[in-house]
């Protein structure tokens, strides 16, 4: 039996740590005027939105292109932040600042580490990377705790290293890491992270509907948010509490615009 009533918002997120905390801020506001708001922790957010289990996914990393495949049971509402990127990327003390710069000799393999996650997508950017640039590379396909490891490594021992990243991503930090510039647009701007929800909920929920297509963050109160987030080791409800006290007007701001 479906108990679900107009105030229940159910949303679906993966277990990034950027991801979360924009969720749990969501649910934050909308608990404060009275909604009910459950999370659903998945791996596959669009496919709990596609059978109809969740209302919204706030943070998604899926091309662009795929959205209009997948049109008949959602509603895209926008981007979530202007400055997501997805591309390679280097430590920063590496003297490489370009795809094209890389060395092309035969006997010259540069290693692109990459989580199975983006699996089909990255392969796709990286089939193209070495059609535009005949980068020669082996593809390291490893789970995120390797991945760390992999990462750790190379940075003690000050060595360079190339990964397939993005940026929210909790293991980016734009201090330590640079994204190499892609001038024949490998990754050109397919990606973007995107707000979606359910169609029919959007078509019963129009004040909400246009609430999260006006739902977004800059890029300094965004870091903020990643950085409070990582301090907290992962603490999300205790990084968006500081948050809000940090900007608190800002946070007013978004409370009323909601009841507009």
């Amino acid at each position: 039996m479906n108990l679900k009533t107009e105030t229940d918002v159910v949303i679906a997120t993966d277990d990034w740590s950027q991801n979360m905390a924009i969720t749990q801020f969501a649910k934050r506001i909308l608990e404060s005027k009275g909604y009910h708001v459950k999370i659903l922790l998945t791996n596959h957010p669009l496919q709990e939105l596609k059978y109809g289990k969740v209302d919204l996914v706030l943070s998604d990393w899926v091309p662009q292109n795929m959205y209009s495949k997948r049109g008949r049971f959602l509603t895209v509402l926008g981007d979530l932040y202007n400055d997501a990127i997805m591309g390679v990327v280097t430590p920063s003390y590496n003297r490489i600042n370009s795809l094209s710069e890389l060395d092309m000799g035969e006997d010259s393999i540069s290693t692109i580490v990459y989580t199975p996650k983006f699996g089909y997508e990255f392969e796709c950017s990286l089939n193209e990377i070495k059609k535009r640039y005949g980068v020669s590379f082996c593809i390291d396909k490893t789970n995120p705790l390797e991945l760390k490891t992999i990462v750790k490594d190379k940075l003690e021992q000050n060595e360079d290293v190339y990964m397939v990243g993005c940026y929210p991503h909790p293991m980016i930090d734009k201090k330590v890491f640079k994204f190499i510039e892609d001038p024949y647009h490998a990754f050109a701007t397919k990606y973007h992270l995107v707000k979606v929800c359910s169609s029919s909920w959007g078509d019963s929920h129009p004040n909400l509907k246009e609430f999260f297509k006006n739902y977004q963050f800059d890029t300094p109160h965004f870091d903020k948010l990643i950085e409070l987030t990582n301090q907290n080791h992962w603490n999300i409800e205790v990084a968006v509490d500081q948050w809000c006290k940090l900007y608190h007007d800002e946070y007013a701001l978004m409370l009323k615009e909601k009841d507009s």
